[in-house]
């Protein structure tokens, strides 16, 4: 019987021919990967075995790390955007409202005095509003006729950079009432000045034109203070067409006015909006970005410190089974996510709360600034009311001299509370000099006002109204600039550190979003890497 030799047994040619095996140490091709990465091989894996385990806690990573991208880089992009509605949307828009309301005040000033100091033929200093002209010398009138026409140039270059800043309803309405009013109100400024040089005698109250003078400036006054186009005078204007259906309403002297009401009301009243629909705009923003903010910090430091905790388990799980501490993957994105974790978390921290950046931008520094514009706008309103009674009295316009009277005192009122609250709220070590000096010159403008009224009620003076108006246009008018000076002086060096910190903080939130967008997403993927790197040895 043949006895024949074993055969040597083979084994069936695997499917997984040589074209589809990775090469020794090299990267797994993709069929391998989508293979590596099916959801339910993974599970299974990761239950059963423990390569399985560390791919399923790759993926996590890289999951955790794309949410931590998204998440950080919008709560930051938020405080951005408010941060962009304070600076750029709203805060122009109340300054140029505040600096427009200064200058038709003291144009209302100026053409009272225009009509009052005819008699005043010596020369004088004379500043020009936004125009230097060294050793320049005027009458007071003279002066008075230049400084009104400067201030037009100003308060219409205020109305512009308004106009091109329009971000939100009403905003619109009040800028095109504004534009009427002021157009309005100076027709009748220029008729005075018109009528006023038809005068024979321009120091005689009786002379007709003179006359006619001061009724055009008093028609002015009611277009400023009371309605731009009063009930039953004709006009076809006095109920406005408005361009917008959703006026909001208007803060205005502590009284809500509603949205289709304050457009009828008057240049002021108009202004007063223009600054209010913005002001209210802008504390919302820094409200918003205040509470979001701290809810922020928070949400950023709970989800970084489940990446970061997450990351090093990982790596403490990595040296516990491969037995080696040097894992430049886990180790690099363990390093650079505790650090930029730790760095976001403060600088949210840091935006918040009562006293972090925000508070900073919008109270402290910004709220000087919004302060010294209050101030001087109130104070020259105060000067104003001066000179608009002084004219009352020269006229013998009794119903007027009641009026300014009263608005003076409403006015050194407000002056008064502001400056309250401006030595309360001194947020850099500059502020208290400048407060100092306009307390300074606010005293004395109070002083001298109350020797205008005395010299101008003295009726055994004969010349009473011009020694009245004497004082007036000269050492009143001196201290109001001075203490206008000094608000400016308070105003500018407020602007210097709201501008500091407005940079700062823009800068510092862009970068942390660019960062976000760039950093995380490379943290997932070195840590990815770093496992699977060692995966290789498994």
């Amino acid at each position: 019987m043949a006895v024949h030799a074993p055969t040597k047994r083979t084994h069936a040619p695997s499917r997984r021919t040589a074209g589809n095996q990775p090469a020794p140490g090299g990267p797994p091709g993709r069929l391998a990967l989508r293979r590596l990465f099916s959801p339910r091989k993974l599970w299974r894996q990761a239950r059963t075995t423990l390569k399985g385990g560390f791919v399923l806690l790759a993926v996590c990573i890289g999951l955790l790390a794309l949410t931590q991208t998204l998440l950080v880089a919008q709560l930051f992009q938020h405080a951005l955007d408010d941060l962009n509605t304070i600076s750029r949307d709203s805060i122009p828009s109340v300054n140029a409202a505040q600096a427009l309301a200064q200058y038709i005040e003291d144009i209302d000033a100026k053409a009272a005095d225009y009509l009052a100091t005819a008699g005043f033929t010596s020369q004088e200093p004379c500043a020009i509003p936004g125009i230097d002209i060294p050793g320049l010398t005027l009458t007071v009138h003279d002066c008075d006729d230049r400084t009104i026409a400067a201030e037009i140039t100003l308060a219409n270059q205020q109305l512009d950079l308004a106009a091109h800043n329009v971000t939100y309803p009403g905003e619109r309405t009040a800028i095109e009432r504004i534009e009427l009013g002021l157009q309005v109100y100076l027709s009748d400024i220029r008729l005075m000045q018109y009528e006023y040089g038809l005068a024979d005698s321009k120091t005689n109250p009786s002379d007709p034109h003179l006359v006619q003078a001061y009724a055009s400036y008093q028609v002015a006054g009611i277009t400023l203070h009371q309605a731009i186009f009063p009930p039953n005078t004709g006009e076809v204007s006095s109920v406005p067409t408005l361009s917008e259906s959703d006026v909001p309403a208007c803060v205005l002297d502590g009284r809500t006015i509603p949205g289709p009401s304050w457009p009828l009301g008057s240049l002021e009243e108009n202004i007063g909006c223009l600054n209010s629909i913005n002001r209210i705009q802008l504390d919302a923003a820094y409200a918003d970005a205040t509470t979001f903010l701290g809810i922020s910090a928070a949400i950023i430091l709970g989800s970084c410190l489940l990446l970061c905790g997450f990351l090093l388990l990982v790596f403490w799980r990595m040296v516990k089974v491969t037995h080696r501490v040097i894992n430049p993957g886990l180790g690099l994105a363990a390093l650079v996510g505790v650090i930029f974790c730790f760095g976001t978390i403060l600088f949210a921290a840091h935006l918040a709360g009562p006293h972090g950046t925000f508070a900073q931008i919008a109270v402290d520094s910004y709220g000087s600034v919004y302060e010294s514009a209050q101030l001087e706008r109130d104070v020259t309103t105060a000067n104003a009311d001066e000179s608009r009674w002084l004219i009352a009295v020269e006229f013998g316009d009794q119903e007027s001299m009641a009026r300014w009277q009263q608005d003076w005192l409403n006015d050194v009122k407000q002056v008064n509370d502001l400056l309250n609250t401006a030595f309360a709220n001194q947020p850099h070590p500059e502020d208290a000099k400048n407060l100092k000096d306009i307390q300074a010159n606010w005293d004395r403008f109070y002083q001298i006002d109350e020797q205008v009224r005395l010299a101008a009620n003295n009726t055994a003076n004969p010349n009473r109204v011009i020694d009245a108006e004497r004082l007036s246009t000269g050492d009143s008018n001196t201290a109001v600039a001075a203490f206008t000076q000094a608000a400016e002086q308070l105003g500018t060096v407020n602007q210097g550190y709201y501008n500091q910190a407005l940079t700062s903080t823009r800068d510092t939130l862009t970068r942390t979003i660019l960062l976000s967008y760039l950093l995380f997403p490379l943290i997932g993927l070195a840590a990815v890497w770093g496992i699977a790197y060692r995966l290789k040895e498994f």
